[in-house]
């Protein structure tokens, strides 16, 4: 089984609101069919069953995340860093950025979308310029979403001061190279 699933099924199981806190799912017991993902607790009781497909995109789209913050880590550290030299770097980052790699490796919800870029404000600007009701909705919705991600995103932060601040796990960064 692909090592980055469990923690993308676990996440997108966690956003469709399938798991409850008294029941965890396990990595052991859990398992991936042809058209979907199944969580298992420690019992091997099923907990959740979520779409393949939507797993394998989620877990592409963290893979993706990760590998931006490795390649950002190799261009400092050099190439093949030890662990200790991963873990103190990550260290002196931001906390979000800590967080962001803590959700990842622990299959944590991670904050959907991006916030209000140039992109998007030189859109909005245009559809000004083309017609003022179009680019007032638009603008207006693209506010709107970049303050729900900015507002999950400080969820995300406190989810992982709450959780003890911790490092992610020892083989995040081998999962990478596969």
């Amino acid at each position: 089984m692909d090592d980055r699933l469990f923690p993308a099924a676990l996440d997108l199981a966690r956003q469709k609101g399938l798991i409850n806190s008294d029941r965890m799912p396990d990595a052991e017991h859990s398992y991936s069919t042809k058209s979907s993902f199944v969580l298992r607790d420690d019992d091997s009781e099923m907990i959740a069953r979520v779409p393949l497909r939507a797993v394998r995109r989620l877990a592409d789209q963290r893979q993706t995340l990760l590998v931006s913050i490795l390649t950002e880590m190799e261009d400092n550290l050099g190439p093949s860093p030890s662990k200790d030299a991963q873990r103190s770097y990550l260290r002196k980052q931001s906390k979000e950025k800590r967080a962001v790699v803590w959700a990842i490796s622990s299959g944590r919800r991670l904050p959907q979308g991006e916030p209000f870029t140039r992109r998007k404000l030189l859109i909005t600007l245009l559809l000004l310029l083309l017609g003022v009701i179009p680019g007032l909705v638009y603008g207006v919705f693209q506010l709107y979403r970049a303050n729900m991600y900015a507002q999950n995103f400080t969820g995300l932060v406190a989810r992982w001061r709450r959780a003890g601040s911790p490092l992610p796990f020892e083989d995040l960064f081998a999962l990478t190279r596969s």
